[in-house]
């Protein structure tokens, strides 16, 4: 069986071997017989038009035909060609007819294909939304009102470089290919078409259309690799939004029906698709969309009267990256419309939506930066034709981009219920871990911000406006905890919205507050100080209000009212860089809108604070003002003000100033500029000082009791007029601190002045403690010290102390003529550098004294002193250098100054003098017209006087031990000048220490005492342990010698002189002469012996306080007429004086003198009066007995006189007596006691009484 099968099958497969091998051979003689006919028939082109006639059914003609064979057929060449006629006619320059004689054969192919070049077709949509071919003709030719016609029955048309034209004239749009291939075929009712438009730079498109001409219903596919979306955007009208580009792989299969489209499925990966909208108001602006990609694999199909659209697969991708899914999207419409989907994205959807027409401008820009996604799941949506909507859908997230100064917002989640008019959205409870929600606000908040919400939203139609409503939202965060209402209406009349809120704040710390300034808000150094200026501390609670339009805000002019209000507690706020931090700041902040205000109380730098507030008035302006009323020490104030930018200024002036008692009480005025364009911070405020205690250990000064105002500001601190207290003394302080003293060099200027002892001022100053001894008393005393800045430290930047005052009530116990009582007034003004080493002193005392100098340790004071002028000139080493003029000096004062006695300890001592004094003061006496140079060689002092009066040199050493040597040529001693008080000599210290005075070597070459020249002088003193002992006093002269001896030693508290002296002279007459009582006495040689002591130094003696006795004996001699009054210059009484008062003649008595033989008594001295009982003068005429006393304090007399005469004759009786043991004492003590002249008149007693100067003389009766 199965061989037989193979013998039938190889049978017939040679017969069809042959049968095929017969027709080839049958075709190939027809092919030559065919080739060989073809001139026949081009030389008979009729016979081919009517050939062509009977198969179009339509006249054809053409002007002539070309014929050649080609592998398919004979092709003909067939030139101006003309198918049917009148308006169907189609006219064509050139064409080429083939005839398929071998694929023609087969089923459904053509036998025959005209093919043409350069025809325009048109294809044009109509407002039912049908589609027709309308035109077909070549270029120069009128539309074919009726194509299909016309080529019905010519078999395939094929087209190369034909115009195609796409037109939908009521969507406006016309597309036009300038070459496309077409391949047309129209069987009976059928019409199928292929279509090929070429790109040099892109894959072709394709189409292919079957269409049932009698049922207008077909398919139409088109397709592309690279489909370039653009020629076609008009083609799709979205509310106003179009296609505006995108290539990528499309295909496309329309179900016809009606000549319209009825179905559509889709199936596209495109790229780059964009959209755009309608040119806005001016016609410039065009709105465009452009996605990353478009990929869908929808269906859209004709139900019923509306339409369905399916997308199984349908994903848009934005250009920032975003993603649309809308995989199993339903949409359908027809009596409504409702949409479902189970995930619905609308992030890239709503970019392509603000195109739209309906879509503000505002809104559709907001949109399109901002690009919002909505994720919905559970999507169900229904309207009605008569508006109604309703739908839900949980809403996974809704977020969006910040765009400009608007906040952006993410992960917002809940349920949602809406209509037409309302939307409703019941956020889900928060998680932060799957579903975390962020407020996103950078030119506000800069990073994004959590937060954990509950609550609803609520967004409704009201009057036009969209209103949303969020009722119960609390929202919290590890910052913030708020609980809000709020709502925000949308105007529906173009305003911006307005917005209604009110929040509650729950505790947090304020450091978090930081993270919601609103910094688009404020300017950038305001933020920048907030940032800085929340340093800790926690939010008890607070509260957040706003009311207005968001286009006013800040409401600075007061369109709307802005108030968030936050209770702090122990907060911490850092004001400036430069000021201590407000610290445990209890109290409330107020942001107001334009600003903000902060008040409570606070510890700063350690000083309580019950009243502060900072205010910054208005954002935008930028200035910080803070408020402060402060109680605390004085150090802390004080250590405040030093840890603020005021160091920077003054800080030398404060750095070591001590301030302590009560706490005081102060207030602070700061302004900080936040922008440098606004200038410098200023500060101001002042403190009240009471009963504190302030010093300075710098200059060891203190005051105490300090009371008053103290002002300070960014210029300095200025305290004016404050009570002090210094060393218990009242006071006034001037304190004067960086520019309030006035003068940019001195960062610091301070005056004292009050009346002050000198000693609480030098206490002070121990460089000038030798000073204390020397002024005494109290004075109104100015003191300024000026401190300067640091840059100006040098010779002319030292800190300078100046003293000022009239030393009213002060005593300068300085030698003359520095010496001054306390009551008369002296100018002194003193500029001491500080410390007292690093400068020169300068001092001027009136017009007497100009000091200028400097002080160290190693060499002390030493310096220039110009008596009556300035202190010119250079500085010396060591020591004091003087000169200059003066108008007394005491001599034996400064060479105890020179010598470096206790008086003047610390000071190094003159070093040399040469000072012209008009009047010289030494031992009591005065000098006229001398001038004193002095000294300092090694170890010693040499004094050289010079003057009319004194000359001489005096040598004194440093060592006590050793002798001070006087040499004078001339000393001139003034005599003993009479005072009320009986004083010798005036300003002699009878407390002075005779103990140390070193012993004295003295060689006078001529003394003189008053008018008593006694000659050459020697003088030799020794110390003892009481004092001092006087080992030899001679005076020599030619009429007679004086020999003394004695001591000068302590007694009690005071000193005491004794001295023993002789006295010897050939004549009384010519001792007194010598003594200046020339023409008294001629002849009586004299010996006297004075035993005698008083308080005091030898220099003192005062005839006074003398105690003693003086013993006279003179030789014969005569009492020589003298004028009346001479002896009261002796001290006796004048004989001559006794005619006169008694108005008695005795001129036979005393016309001649009264010449005696002896003059013999003794005088005794005690507490200042002289009493004899047994002076006699004997003589030849008469005999003179005297008795009584007379008292040397009071000058008065108290005498009894008896003369006795002899012979009648007159003689004149006068007592003699010599000078103290420096050549003064015997002669002062004769010239007190031998009073008034005797006159022999027979035993008369006379009573002399009264004032020596008008002595009472009274004749007293004489007894048997």
């Amino acid at each position: 069986m199965r061989a037989h099968l193979i013998r039938g099958l190889h049978h017939a497969r040679r017969g069809v071997f042959y049968t095929l091998a017969a027709a080839l051979v049958l075709v190939a003689v027809a092919v030559a017989i065919a080739d060989r006919l073809l001139p026949l028939v081009q030389q008979h082109p009729d016979r081919i038009a009517a050939w062509l006639m009977q198969r179009a059914g339509r006249p054809v003609a053409f002007s002539r035909a070309e014929a050649h064979w080609t592998s398919r057929g004979p092709l003909f060449t067939l030139y101006d060609l003309r198918i049917g006629k009148g308006a169907d006619q189609l006219v064509v320059d050139r064409a080429q007819l083939l005839v398929a004689m071998y694929s023609g054969v087969l089923p459904g192919h053509p036998f025959t294909e005209l093919r043409l070049h350069g025809l325009a077709l048109t294809i044009e949509r109509d407002a039912n939304g049908r589609w027709k071919l309308v035109g077909l003709s070549s270029p120069h030719q009128a539309p074919n009102p009726h194509p299909l016609a016309t080529l019905e029955g010519l078999g395939e048309l094929q087209v190369s470089d034909a115009r195609l034209t796409v037109q939908a004239p009521a969507q406006g749009f016309s597309f036009v290919a300038p070459k496309v291939a077409l391949r047309l075929r129209v069987d009976a009712g059928r019409l199928r078409a292929g279509v090929r438009l070429d790109s040099p730079r892109r894959a072709p498109l394709l189409a292919v259309l079957d269409f049932d001409r009698r049922k207008n219903a077909g398919s139409l596919w088109i397709g592309s690799d690279d489909f370039d979306l653009a020629p076609w955007a008009g083609l799709v009208d979205l509310g106003g939004v179009h296609l505006s580009s995108g290539r990528g792989r499309l295909q496309v299969w329309n179900g016809i029906a009606d000549s319209r489209l009825d179905s559509m499925q889709i199936e596209a990966a495109l790229h780059d698709v964009g959209f755009v909208g309608k040119p806005d108001a001016a016609g410039e602006a065009v709105p465009r969309v452009v996605l990353a990609s478009a990929a869908a694999s929808a269906r859209l199909s004709r139900q019923g009267g509306g339409w369905q659209f399916v997308a199984p697969h349908l994903r848009l991708r934005g250009k920032a990256g975003g993603e649309d899914i809308l995989d199993g999207l339903a949409v359908r419409t027809g009596g409504g419309v409702t949409l479902a989907a189970p995930r619905l994205d609308a992030g890239v959807l709503l970019s392509v939506a603000t195109l739209a027409t309906p879509v503000p401008v505002g809104l559709r820009d907001w949109l399109l930066q901002a690009a919002p996604h909505i994720r919905l799941t559970g999507v169900q949506v229904h309207s009605t034709n008569m508006g109604a909507v309703r739908g839900s859908a949980h809403l996974d997230d809704l977020s969006w981009q910040p765009v400009g100064r608007t906040p952006a917002i993410s992960g917002l989640a809940g349920s949602v219920l809406f209509d037409r008019d309302a939307i409703a959205l019941t956020l889900d409870a928060p998680d932060p871990v799957k579903r975390p929600f962020y407020l996103s606000w950078p030119p506000a908040y800069g990073d994004r911000v959590p937060f954990a919400l509950r609550g609803q939203l609520t967004a409704y139609r009201d009057d036009g406006d969209w209103v949303l409503e969020f009722s119960g939202l609390h929202a919290h965060n590890d910052d913030l905890d708020l609980q809000t209402r709020l709502a925000m209406r949308f105007r529906s009349d173009g305003r911006k919205p307005r917005l209604d809120l009110f929040a509650t704040l729950g505790p947090a710390q304020v450091v978090s507050a930081k993270h919601y300034w609103l910094r688009h808000k404020m300017p950038p150094k305001t933020v920048a100080w907030l940032d800085a200026a929340l340093q800790g501390g926690q939010i008890a609670g607070g509260h957040v209000i706003v009311a207005g339009e968001l286009a006013d805000w800040p409401f600075r002019h007061g369109e709307g009212r802005f108030d968030a209000v936050a209770d702090l507690r122990d907060a911490r706020l850092h004001f400036d860089p430069g000021w201590p931090d407000a610290e445990h700041l209890d109290g409330q902040v107020v942001f107001d809108g334009p600003g903000m205000h902060l008040s409570g109380s606070a510890v700063i730098a350690g000083v309580q604070v019950p009243q502060l507030t900072a205010a910054i008035p208005s954002f935008h302006d930028g200035v910080l003002d803070v408020q402060a009323q402060a109680v605390g020490s004085g150090q802390a104030i004080l250590e405040l003000l030093r840890n603020s930018p005021l160091k920077k200024r003054f800080g030398a002036g404060i750095a070591t100033l001590d301030l302590r008692g009560p706490d005081l009480h102060g207030d602070m005025h700061l302004v900080v500029p936040l922008h440098h364009e606004l200038g410098a911070p200023t500060v101001a405020g002042d403190v009240d000082l009471a009963q504190v205690k302030l010093a300075d250990p710098r200059w060891g000064v203190a005051f105490t009791d300090v009371a008053g105002r103290v002002h300070y500001d960014q210029d300095g601190v200025l305290a004016d007029g404050l009570d002090v207290k210094l060393a218990g003394d009242p006071a006034k302080l001037r304190l004067a601190i960086g520019q309030k003293t006035g003068d940019d060099a001195i960062v610091v200027a301070a005056t004292v002045s009050g009346v002050l002892p000198a000693a609480s001022l030098l206490d002070h100053a121990p460089s000038l403690a030798w000073l204390r001894p020397l002024v005494v008393g109290r004075s109104f005393w100015t003191v300024d010290v000026k401190v300067p800045h640091t840059s100006t430290q040098g010779a002319t930047g030292l800190t300078q102390l100046s003293v000022r005052s009239d030393l009213r009530g002060t005593a300068l116990k300085f030698p003359a003529p520095l010496a001054k009582n306390p009551g008369p007034a002296l100018r002194l003004q003193a500029t001491v550098p500080l410390p007292v080493d690093r400068g020169e002193i300068a001092v001027g005392l009136g017009d007497v004294l100009a000091v200028r100098g400097r002080y160290d340790e190693a060499r002390g004071f030493h310096g220039l002193l110009s008596f009556g002028g300035p202190a010119n000139g250079p500085l010396p080493d060591r020591g004091l250098v003087a000169n200059g003029l003066v108008d007394s000096l005491d001599a034996a004062g400064w060479v105890g100054f020179a010598s470096g006695s206790n008086a003047v300890a610390g000071a190094s001592g003159l070093r040399s003098v040469d000072v012209h004094a008009a009047d010289l003061l030494l031992g009591g006496r005065h000098f006229p017209d001398v001038r004193v140079r002095l000294n300092r060689p090694d170890a010693a002092t040499a004094l050289q006087l010079d003057g009319a009066a004194i000359a001489g040199s005096v040598a004194i050493a440093d060592d006590p031990g050793h002798a001070v040597r006087a040499q004078f040529q001339r000393l001139y001693w003034p005599g003993p000048s009479a005072s009320p008080g009986g004083a010798i000599a005036a300003g002699d210290d009878t407390s002075a220490d005779p103990a140390g005075v070193p012993p004295l070597h003295v060689d006078v070459a001529d003394l003189r005492f008053g008018d008593a020249h006694l000659g050459h002088v020697v003088l030799q003193t020794r110390p003892i342990p009481q004092g001092l002992h006087i080992d030899q006093l001679d005076a020599s002269a030619p009429s007679q010698t004086l020999t003394a001896s004695g001591a000068w030693t302590r007694n009690g508290s005071g000193t005491r002189t004794q001295l023993a002296m002789q006295f010897k002279a050939d004549s009384l007459g010519k001792m007194l002469d010598a003594f200046g009582f020339k023409g008294m006495v001629a002849g009586g040689k004299t010996r006297a012996t004075l035993t005698a002591n008083w308080p005091g130094s030898p220099t003192a003696f005062r005839m006074a306080a003398l105690d003693g006795t003086l013993d006279l004996d003179v030789g014969e001699g005569r009492l020589l007429e003298v004028k009346p009054g001479a002896g009261r210059i002796l001290g006796l009484v004048s004989i001559a004086e006794l005619p006169r008062r008694l108005t008695l003649d005795f001129h036979d008595f005393f016309d001649k003198g009264f010449g005696f033989n002896t003059l013999r008594g003794r005088f005794v001295f005690e507490d200042g009066v002289a009493r004899t009982d047994n002076l006699a003068i004997k003589g030849p005429a008469a005999d003179i007995h005297l008795r009584g006393s007379a008292d040397l304090a009071r000058q008065q007399y108290d005498q009894t006189i008896d003369v006795l005469p002899k012979s009648g004759g007159l003689a004149t009786v006068v007592g003699a007596a010599v000078a103290g043991p420096v050549g003064a004492a015997v002669g002062a003590v004769a010239g007190e006691v031998l009073k008034k002249p005797l006159q022999q008149m027979g035993h008369k007693r006379y009573h002399v009484t009264g004032p020596w100067s008008h002595p009472e003389v009274k004749v007293v009766p004489v007894e048997g």
